[in-house]
């Protein structure tokens, strides 16, 4: 998810609000919903990282013990 989508999402809200487009408690679920969501992309993208890392590792451990 694009930060500045979520930035621009978030300022709309309240203005969203005061049209009585949407009512407090949905402005609220939506932006509980979308922080949730990106706190979640990340954690995967931190965990997918962790993985490469490792199996980089094993490679280079790897190659190691056949060459020397």
């Amino acid at each position: 998810m694009d930060k500045r989508f979520l930035s621009k999402l978030f300022k709309e809200l309240p203005k969203l609000v005061e049209e009585c487009i949407i009512d407090q408690a949905t402005a609220e679920d939506v932006k509980e919903f979308y922080i949730k969501k990106y706190k979640i992309s990340r954690k995967r993208l931190i965990k997918g990282l962790l993985i490469i890392l490792e199996l980089v590792v094993v490679f280079f451990i790897f190659l190691y013990l056949i060459l020397y």
